[in-house]
């Protein structure tokens, strides 16, 4: 349990001053005024405010500590701080997902920065208030000193903390709209890096945060934006970033290497597909899980009703609006049975392996979230909490919820019941279940949903799966949005061979949530039913739940691995040649090898993945994909035993068209068998 308080008293102080005869524990130079009272052990790793646990440090010794401490980034995050120092550019990207580690990696390239004397100041940005003391407890453990405590002032950040002299600051964007032309000149005194965590709440088209902050930033040295969605609702640009054309003749943020593997020097991309596709993935595989059924409410006249089939094409928008609030309604069958089924499938999440899996339901507003929280208690008969940042009173009621969300997190309970606030600076990992019951159809706040879902936990045995699952409303808006997430997970699979400080905020923010037309009193709900449930493996495609059930009972594997291997196998058989733009008999003979060859690697990376997720591969991914190979080519013929690497990469480049289609039949064979 980490000691509530962090400072030592002056007693203390003294007395280590004494203990150490006035000299720096760590190199023995004399202490002079602002030496550094240290934990030895770290107060962030649980370490007590205790003059046992103490020492007396000269701040250059204290520093060289905080560097000292073991820090082991992940793969993606030692190959963008190689490109970040490769290039380094002025402005810079990072688009990672939730729980994928941006915070850290920028942290270490600050650190770096600061180390090698390129900047002398760090200022971080964010969108709410909590996050500031997760960045200053981050930034603490890489020995970065920053000020979280202190508003706008003239004076700036504090200069010292407990002794340690301060190389920077956090505020929101909140603060820094509030007074830019003092954050310009501070910035201007000293070279700053700027580090703007979730940048997408900027909008460079005439938003107050967007417009102070480039007053505010410009005179920065370096600009390093973070962001798991890179992407405005509203459509607008996001400052500090570079755009392109999209197809659609639209505007994206660029943070991608081009398709042919050019470096793009601006940006980094590290999205949920490429982290999915990682090895070791820092992130869960999610399952959508979609529920269609009929909607039934009275129309405008008060006699007729109207019914309509949730994933029917609906050319009005406002039918197709109603119908998407009246599916949630409180009394809709359909809903309950979303509930019933999502509790039923976060027990078997705690069955599998995970005892403290949880479960959240994103609703409509306070009055729908009471609603919900009621119907849960019913299925579940346990405790369920909620958290909303209004009162049926219109009373603001955020930092209730805040607490709420904490406790829930650090309780046994398996439901939380939310309206928006369980988004960015919220982390729960235990989540592992989640319903979408809100109308909203925003890119951005599915993302975040989902983000809450995916974070890979470490303290899980290895062979535990951690599939998490979504539940959706059958309707082709909500598809589109699911079916991004895959078309992501595919790409990247193919390419691999709490809400805002509003406040004075000038009106602006990540974006609005959109409202739906509002139920009217003349359009009273009659019915919702649920049926015809369908389920969406990213990066695999569509299949049928109840098959999924069938072969889960049958074989008494995980729901998230039988639906990822059906999927698979039915994308298989039914695509197992890609369509190309021209006639196959007009293809070179050697280029229709290689666009089989890639065919072929693409299938043995799926069911490589597929393997390592049933428990049967070897230890790790290469050498399971390794091994794969050689079983596969020697069984069509183009490997021979006790072939040596280089004899083996000349055998495969000049296979033929024969031997090749007869490796992608034997591992479609090697998919039919499992």
């Amino acid at each position: 349990m980490i000691d509530p308080r962090r400072r030592f008293n002056k007693r203390e102080q003294s007395a280590l001053y004494r203990l150490a005869d006035g000299r720096c524990t760590e190199c023995g130079v004399e202490l002079e005024p602002g030496w550094h009272s240290d934990h030895i052990t770290p107060h962030s790793r649980g370490g007590a405010t205790d003059v046992i646990n103490g020492q007396a440090l000269c701040p250059p010794c204290n520093l060289k500590k905080g560097n000292r401490m073991p820090i082991s980034p992940r793969r993606w995050q030692r190959q963008f701080l190689d490109k970040y120092t490769a290039y380094t550019p002025a402005d810079f990207l990072v688009v990672a997902c939730p729980g994928a580690g941006k915070t850290l990696a920028a942290g270490l390239a600050v650190r770096d920065l600061l180390h090698d004397g390129v900047v002398d100041r760090v200022l971080i940005v964010v969108p709410t208030a909590p996050l500031r003391e997760q960045w200053r407890k981050a930034l603490a453990k890489l020995g970065i000193c920053v000020d979280e405590a202190t508003a706008n002032n003239t004076h700036g950040e504090m200069a010292t903390i407990d002794g340690t002299p301060t190389q920077g600051w956090v505020v929101t964007y909140q603060s820094l709209a509030a007074d830019p032309l003092i954050h310009r000149m501070l910035n201007d005194k000293r070279r700053t890096i700027a580090v703007l965590d979730e940048v997408h709440h900027l909008s460079a088209d005439g938003g107050a945060w967007g417009r102070a902050a480039r007053d505010a930033l410009d005179p920065c040295v370096r600009r390093l934006s973070l962001s798991g969605t890179p992407f405005r609702g509203d459509k607008t640009r996001i400052p500090f970033v570079e755009y392109e054309t999209t197809p659609d003749g639209g505007q994206q943020c660029r943070y991608k290497d081009a398709a042919d593997g050019t470096p793009y020097p601006y940006g980094f991309d590290y999205s949920y597909g490429v982290a999915l596709t990682d090895d070791p993935p820092p992130v869960r595989p999610v399952v959508f899980e979609h529920y269609d059924g009929d909607v039934e409410w009275m129309g405008w006249d008060d006699k007729k009703p109207v019914r309509v089939r949730l994933s029917g094409e609906i050319k009005n928008k406002v039918t197709r609006s109603r119908a998407n609030r009246h599916v949630l309604h409180r009394d809709s069958e359909w809903l309950s049975t979303v509930l019933r089924d999502a509790d039923g499938r976060l027990r078997m999440v705690r069955a599998e392996g995970d005892p403290r899996g949880k479960g959240l339901v994103i609703c409509l507003d306070t009055g729908h979230a009471d609603a919900v929280a009621n119907r849960l208690r019913e299925i579940t008969g346990e405790r369920v909490f909620t958290a909303v940042s209004k009162d049926e009173s219109g009373r603001d009621v955020s930092e209730q919820a805040r607490t709420t969300i904490e406790n829930f997190g650090a309780s046994d309970a398996k439901w939380l019941v939310a309206v928006q606030m369980v988004t960015e600076g919220v982390d729960i990992p235990e989540l592992r279940v989640a319903v979408y019951a809100t109308v909203v159809r925003s890119p951005l706040f599915f993302r975040q949903v989902v983000g809450r879902v995916v974070r890979l936990r470490d303290d899980l045995p290895a062979d535990v799966d951690q599939t998490s699952y979504l539940f959706v409303p059958k309707e082709p808006t909500m598809l589109q949005l699911a079916d991004s997430v895959q078309d992501e997970v595919t790409g990247a699979l193919v390419s691999a061979s709490d809400e805002d400080e509003r406040a004075g905020d000038g009106g602006e923010g990540p974006e609005r949530t959109p409202r739906d037309e509002p139920t009217l009193p003349f359009d009273p709900f009659r019915e919702a039913t649920a049926d015809d449930v369908g389920v969406l493996v990213p990066g695999h495609g569509h299949i049928d739940a109840e098959r999924v059930r069938e072969v889960v009972a049958q074989t008494g594997h995980p729901f998230g691995v039988v639906a990822a291997v059906l999927a698979a196998g039915d994308r298989i058989g039914c695509a197992a040649e890609p369509a190309v733009s021209h006639p196959v008999e007009q293809e070179k003979p050697r280029d229709r090898i290689k666009r089989r060859q890639a065919r072929l690697e693409t299938l043995i990376r799926q069911y490589t993945g597929l393997l390592l997720r049933l428990g049967q591969g070897q230890e790790d991914y290469g050498r399971t994909i390794s091994r794969l190979k050689t079983n596969v080519y020697e069984a069509a013929g183009i490997y021979t035993p006790n072939m040596s690497s280089e004899d083996k990469k000349a055998a495969y480049a000049r296979a033929d068209l024969p031997a090749v289609d007869m490796a992608i039949a034997y591992v479609q064979k090697l998919m039919g068998e499992w």
